[in-house]
């Protein structure tokens, strides 16, 4: 094993310049990485509330209907958090919020070909981006997706620390049901 120290000072630079490069590069695809998987589970939790929206119209299951999918789903994946029943109520509040309430079933339909059916390709980009506690915080506080985007927009532009200190205070509060 060569020692770093005793290598020429050009070389020994030469290796840290090197060096750093390799961990910017391995920084930058533990980024990406992280980004595409957050961007394929809010994919993920959109579908489900897409689901969850179209078995309640059509099965008309009852309110412990969500209870049950979660048990089911907690049982299935005991590994995988996100799957309280809470969170399902999340997660179809956020399709009802995003989705265009005119085209709801035929989004669902579209779902299996088309991971953000019902939204704008633009809009699902920003959704794609944000984590999935921001997301939460938009969609339950802001009163439009306009004023949706506008926030995500913001939180994108300014970063996510910018979120909590100044621009969720200023959305509007409303219930999720």
């Amino acid at each position: 094993m060569t020692n770093l120290r005793a290598l020429p000072p050009a070389v020994l630079a030469d290796y840290q310049d090197w060096l750093k490069a390799i961990k910017q590069k391995i920084l930058a695809t533990r980024m990406k990485v992280a980004l595409a998987a957050n961007g394929e589970l809010i994919a993920l939790y959109y579908e489900i509330g897409a689901q969850i929206v179209d078995r309640e119209s059509l099965a008309q299951w009852g309110s412990g209907f969500i209870d049950a999918f979660s048990q089911d789903l907690r049982a299935a994946f005991p590994e995988i958090g996100g799957f309280s029943s809470k969170n399902l109520r999340y997660c179809r509040a956020f399709f009802r919020f995003y989705c265009d309430p005119a085209i709801w079933q035929q989004a669902v339909a579209k779902l299996r070909d088309t991971p953000w059916a019902g939204t704008e390709p633009e809009l699902s980009a920003l959704l794609a981006k944000m984590p999935w506690g921001h997301n939460i915080q938009i969609f339950a506080k802001c009163a439009s997706v306009a004023e949706a985007r506008f926030y995500m927009e913001q939180t994108l532009e300014q970063g996510f620390s910018a979120f909590h200190q100044s621009l969720m205070p200023l959305c509007i509060n409303r219930p999720i049901d």
